[in-house]
């Protein structure tokens, strides 16, 4: 199967995630982004630490859109709580939710993103030749 177009890369979706899903995503200060749609992968290291922590959850839309979800957990410091904070990115093109996991990381993949990253490039077939770097 192509997918030169959305509408394969819907029935794509569609058959091997299910019915596009409604989503809520918190962004921390700002407005919370909705959607239907599907989530490609997740990696979640919150539970297994006491310490900051990054977790990346990256979606795709019934609409074609490719959004980011980070959220950093904080835990506990002295008198401090708990803090969590989150943001969302909404993307036309997966290369434009590449480029925004970079800033997210100064400039560089993070652990969990590029393990996000890659994920979704393994889950998505057209994205699979963009799981590495062609030199």
């Amino acid at each position: 199967m192509k997918f030169d177009n959305l509408n394969d890369r819907i029935r794509y979706a569609t058959s091997t995630y299910g019915e596009p899903r409604p989503f809520r995503l918190e962004h921390y200060g700002d407005l919370d982004v909705t959607f239907d749609g599907w989530k490609i992968t997740s990696v979640d290291n919150e539970a297994a630490t006491n310490r900051n922590s990054v977790d990346i959850t990256l979606f795709y839309s019934n609409a074609g859109s490719y959004i980011g979800y980070v959220v950093r957990h904080m835990p506990p410091s002295g008198s401090s709580p708990a803090v969590k904070k989150s943001k969302v990115g909404t993307f036309a093109s997966p290369l434009e939710l590449l480029n925004w996991l970079r800033e997210d990381g100064r400039g560089y993949l993070g652990h969990n993103s590029k393990i996000a990253w890659e994920e979704m490039c393994i889950r998505l077939p057209w994205l699979q030749t963009n799981a590495t770097k062609r030199v």
